[in-house]
């Protein structure tokens, strides 16, 4: 049983992801998990019931990422490996961010512990920025730190429905790199120049083709 609920979890996240959660149907989900309409239903009721256990689920892989931080000192490697994993958290629940109004109207109970999760972001964006700040790390005034986060989250949450309303071509890998660029691209406005070299070869993984996506691997912000 605990296989085939599983099952049925990842091919919905699947299927929402790909063509959104309003345009996905049950049958498509029961198709996909390769079990029957029936046997679907006996694991989960409603439609709903399927959005609010991906939603746990984003929830819970959110916690280790977008927690209380006990973190004494950051370096700017160390803040973009955490923007890396939130990118990387988004992007595998992409269809929460992907229609915000329409989801949440359709299930008002994601609507409060989304909007907490956003808040922890960009409580937890602007730590760290004050923390590069104090370490001369990053060049912005005090008074500013709250817009810069903010400009961060709206950036990590948004680009990929931004990009949908622009109707961009490419596949999904493809546009997923435009979120990491941006980041980075903003975050080199408020570097010092020494900062800037490092900054610029990470965003040549993302534009060099041929070229395997830092988005893919982490271990670049730690070099």
């Amino acid at each position: 049983m605990a296989n085939t609920r599983t099952r049925i979890l990842i091919e919905c996240l699947g299927l929402f992801n790909e063509k959104g959660e309003s345009a996905t149907t049950t049958n498509e989900i029961a198709l996909a998990a390769d079990i029957s309409p029936g046997n679907l239903h006996y694991h989960f009721k409603r439609k709903s019931e399927l959005v609010d256990e991906l939603f746990a689920n984003f929830v819970a892989d959110s916690q280790p990422i977008v927690g209380t931080s006990t973190v004494s000192r950051l370096t700017l490697p160390d803040f973009w490996l955490f923007v890396h994993l939130v990118l990387e958290l988004v992007d595998c629940y992409r269809f929460l961010f992907r229609d915000i109004e329409s989801l949440t109207e359709r299930h008002p109970q994601t609507r409060r512990r989304l909007g907490e999760f956003v808040c922890r972001l960009e409580s937890q964006v602007e730590c760290f920025l004050r923390m590069l700040q104090e370490s001369e790390d990053l060049n912005v005034d005090t008074s500013s730190l709250s817009d810069l986060a903010h400009v961060f989250v709206v950036v990590i949450l948004m680009t990929d429905r931004l990009d949908g309303l622009a109707r961009r071509s490419g596949d999904h890998k493809s546009l997923s790199r435009q979120g990491p660029r941006s980041v980075l691209s903003v975050l080199r406005q408020a570097v010092p120049e020494e900062s800037k070299a490092w900054i610029d070869e990470v965003l040549s993984t993302y534009q060099a083709p041929g070229r395997r996506a830092a988005s893919s691997d982490p271990s670049l912000a730690l070099q």
